[in-house]
């Protein structure tokens, strides 16, 4: 008795090991479609790729061009220089640059001996989302006297009250979240969201100023400095709140180009 036959050559799948000269016809043709449309899928997803990720804002770091600003310090709400804007009035006759120190600190200068005082800071810039900060490496006075800005600085009697009180906002109700001055402005892309989180509270435990990023109607980044009521920048206060979703309802203030929210961070609301 024949028994029947069990498979042939022809009857058999195609299989295929690495090992083996030639992929078997039948699967080599169906092998190469399937290999163009994913290096196919694969190079529109590589163009579509930066259309659909969030860009960052431009951002640039200036360590090592070292130079020389002269302005008046204040101290309040954190500390900060104050240069004239050649040929403005009002409450825009004056830029307000936040001082940071090298790394995670704040500025190894005696702010409270410096505080209102005409100053020659040696520093660099750090620019981002339409902000500048100064790294300091060191200050100095250079008038005579302890003269506050508003005694000293050029400009209408109307500019100097606006740079020495600022003006009252009102109070807001805000959603956004706590990062740190530095690297928002330009040490690092990007400066917030959780994947920041520790750097920022390493930051800002070291005496960087603490920012509340939110957005303004038009759906633009708007970083105020934070404060406590007492109109004192807040540090140690706010690491427990630090890059997490928040609702801030407080003061907001504007001293020239310089926004301050003043809240007590008990009031602060996790959303």
């Amino acid at each position: 008795m024949t028994l029947p036959r069990q498979s042939t050559e022809r009857d058999d799948p195609p299989f295929y090991v690495g090992y083996a000269k030639r992929m078997p016809p039948g699967l080599a043709r169906f092998m190469l479609p399937v290999a163009l449309l994913l290096l196919l899928g694969a190079a529109l997803l590589a163009l579509a790729m930066p259309s659909l990720h969030n860009p960052y804002g431009p951002a640039r770091s200036d360590f090592r061009d070292i130079r020389a600003f002269e302005g008046w310090l204040s101290a309040l709400p954190a500390p900060h220089l104050l240069l004239v804007r050649p040929g403005e009035t009002g409450p825009d006759a004056f830029s307000r640059l936040l001082l940071v120190g090298r790394g995670k600190s704040a500025p190894k200068i005696d702010v409270g001996a410096l505080d209102g005082r005409r100053v020659r800071v040696m520093g660099s810039l750090l620019y981002g989302d339409g902000q500048t900060l100064i790294s300091v490496r060191s200050a100095e006075a250079i008038d005579a006297a302890a003269e506050r800005p508003e005694g000293r600085l050029p400009g209408s009697p109307a500019s100097l009250a606006a740079a020495a009180t600022g003006e009252d906002l009102g109070t807001h109700r805000l959603r956004g979240e706590i990062i740190d001055s530095k690297c928002h402005y330009g040490t690092m892309r990007p400066g917030n969201t959780k994947a920041h989180r520790m750097c920022a509270v390493r930051c800002i435990a070291g005496g960087v100023p603490a920012l509340f990023l939110t957005v303004d109607r038009e759906g633009n980044s708007l970083p105020l400095l934070l404060a406590g009521p007492d109109g004192r920048a807040l540090f140690d206060a706010v690491l427990d709140f630090v890059a997490e979703p928040l609702e801030i309802v407080g003061q907001v203030e504007r001293r020239g180009d310089m926004l301050i929210l003043k809240a007590d961070p008990g009031g602060y609301r996790r959303l």
